[in-house]
């Protein structure tokens, strides 16, 4: 899962402007099995969107989020 990880930060620094507008932060913090754990900070962290959820789930689309 090495390299899931590594995508999926890819992803995360591809939103990085549009997270800053938005004044929040991700980081992936584990990835175990098909579940990725993320820490969020800032105004996103009580976004119920779930934009990134999509956007993840493009690529992976049988990994579970977690946010931490």
């Amino acid at each position: 899962m090495g390299k899931t990880k590594k995508e999926i930060e890819e992803i995360l620094n591809g939103l990085s402007p549009q997270l800053e507008a938005h004044k929040c932060s991700l980081e992936v913090s584990a990835v175990k099995g098909n579940k990725v754990f993320i820490y969020c900070s800032g105004e996103g962290a009580v976004c119920e969107d779930k934009c990134v959820d999509e956007i993840i789930k493009e690529k992976f689309p049988d990994i579970e989020i977690v946010y931490v």
